[in-house]
């Protein structure tokens, strides 16, 4: 079984410098279809075990294949061992809109990707991953040279960009295909700054022609964005304001001969204070195709996003620069408190001018001293529904009932409940109503077989045991 159209995929370039113009292509095999692009970072994916959520042809097949096959007593079983979507598509906060018919069976991954070059690897520094802080994005950064000629006026060669563009996901766009050569192309899309490689993906929908989809395999699919000399920053995701962080930048050097090098950390006054008893600038030598690291000691003074900048430099004959812009997010010393004040806005029916006004003051008492400067905010929640703030976590009440007696009853009666109410609010969710009606149906079973078996009040059944999935 295969799909209804090909979709052939590949890059202008298998290399490029960060900040660099790529050009991307697709050539479906029915003219006149959309073609979906998709790129994302594969160190990612690495981390993930090579499991991942994008489309390929063997999760479209899958999901229009037959499911189950029916079994003596009505009972079924599943005729696939794959599915489309698959389960971990829920951990990636995406809403699947789709005609096809979906199931929730385990997504087997595939095999963990594995690496030729020495230099994928080294994208780990110091056993953590190189995206570990919330990064500034620009959609648009300039075209990078590796260095510039001029020396920066300190002997030390000048820094022509600051790469600060490091999103996961680099490409979620959609052109149309030619009408007559089945072509779609993406022209100029800037290369990101982060150094790894880029998987590309694509799929191709047309009305009568169908669904085709990109072979995630084939190298033309594969870009790499890479630089011989650059610096890249340890930050944790947040910090506290006052506390003294430790910011680790590594040093990496694919080059045939050693270098000296000079890592700086830029000054920001008002944001954070350097009190490393180096100061701002060390000088360290790399070896040969070697990496090495220096670690700065920081204190941070504002509350939120807050950039730090680092830099590494050779001598301006030599002709290396590199610079990193990443962010910290610097959260308030002390202790969280949390005032929560509710109340009902009830406007009057009958009235009939469109335009009136209802002024509501809500006060919050903030406590006479103790309180952390620039830490007080406040939020505001307006839910249309008088049981809004009830039905949050009310899937929780959703158990299978168990113990003895009114134990029993306790567990059962939140069941029935919240199925009727979720079905009249129309928010009840078909894994909800399914585990809903699995436990009464449990509970049911259960007094049948107690009232053919045990001669005993039907007011006080037997104990039901907890089952084992719950305990």
């Amino acid at each position: 079984m295969a799909l209804p159209q090909s979709l052939t995929l590949s890059a202008s370039k298998d290399e490029v410098r960060p900040g660099a113009h790529v050009t991307v292509g697709a050539t479906a095999s029915v003219p006149g279809s959309r073609v979906f692009f998709l790129a994302y970072d594969a160190s990612v994916a690495l981390q993930a075990g090579g499991a991942g959520s994008a489309l390929t042809a063997e999760r479209a097949l899958a999901a229009v294949a037959p499911k189950e096959s029916a079994g003596a007593g009505g009972h079924t079983w599943s005729s696939s061992q794959s599915c489309y979507p698959p389960t971990d598509i829920d951990g990636a906060a995406l809403a699947v809109l789709t005609s096809l018919k979906t199931s929730t069976c385990d997504a087997h991954p595939s095999p963990p990707m594995m690496w030729e070059n020495r230099e994928e690897v080294d994208m780990v520094f110091d056993g953590q991953p190189q995206l570990m802080a919330t990064t500034t994005a620009v959609t648009s950064p300039e075209a990078s040279n590796e260095a510039g000629g001029g020396n920066g006026g300190s002997g030390l060669a000048s820094i022509t960009r600051v790469r600060s563009f490091f999103p996961e996901t680099w490409i979620w766009l959609d052109a149309p295909s030619d009408n007559v050569t089945g072509i779609a192309t993406l022209t100029n899309i800037t290369a990101p700054d982060t150094i790894t490689s880029w998987q590309f993906a694509a799929f191709a929908t047309h009305p009568t022609g169908g669904l085709g989809v990109s072979d995630p395999a084939t190298d033309s699919s594969l870009l790499r964005v890479f630089k011989p000399f650059f610096v890249s920053p340890n930050l944790p995701f947040s910090a506290i304001r006052g506390e003294d962080l430790v910011v680790q930048i590594g040093v990496f050097k694919y080059l045939d001969v050693e270098l000296e090098v000079v890592v700086e950390m830029a000054d920001s006054p008002g944001n954070y204070e350097i009190v490393s008893s180096m100061g701002r600038s060390a000088t360290v030598n790399v070896a040969a195709k070697g990496t090495t690291s220096v670690a700065f000691l920081v204190r941070p003074t504002r509350l939120g996003d807050v950039a730090v900048l680092v830099s590494g430099r050779t001598a301006a004959d030599v002709g290396y620069a590199d610079a990193v812009r990443k962010t910290v997010r610097v959260e308030a010393e002390g202790f969280p408190m949390e005032d929560v004040i509710n109340f009902v806005v009830n406007r009057d029916a009958t009235s009939t001018d469109p335009d009136s006004v209802e002024t509501i003051k809500i006060t919050s008492p903030l406590p006479a001293s103790g309180v952390v400067e620039g830490s007080v905010r406040a939020v505001l929640s307006v839910v249309g529904d008088l049981m809004g703030p009830s039905i949050k976590g009310l899937e929780r009440l959703v158990r299978v009932p168990t113990g003895c007696g009114e134990q029993n009853m306790i567990g059962l009666a939140p069941n029935v409940y919240v199925l009727d109410y979720l079905t009249q609010v129309r928010q009840l969710t078909d894994a909800i109503g399914d585990r809903a009606a699995s436990n009464i149906l449990a509970w049911k079973l259960h007094m049948h077989q107690s009232r053919g078996s045990v001669k005993r009040s039907l007011s006080f059944p037997p104990c039901l045991p907890v089952p084992k999935s719950y305990t």
